[in-house]
């Protein structure tokens, strides 16, 4: 019973460390997109408020 034990157990270790480069990847794409997501929101509201956009929807009245 503990050789069986100790085998599932390896299997275990085996397959978390196997997961661990895609966990990894993963969480550097949500980071890498999070940074370009906020570097393009400032850029479009900064467009936004150089073309007056928002103006003009505040005096439209919607």
């Amino acid at each position: 019973m503990q050789p069986l034990l100790i085998e599932a157990l390896e299997e275990m270790v085996r397959d978390v460390i196997a997961f661990l480069p895609s966990l990894i990847a993963a969480i550097i794409v949500i980071i890498v997109g999070y940074g370009v997501g906020t570097i393009v929101g400032k850029a479009v509201n900064k467009l936004i408020e150089k073309m007056g956009i928002e103006r003009t929807f505040d005096e439209s009245g919607t």
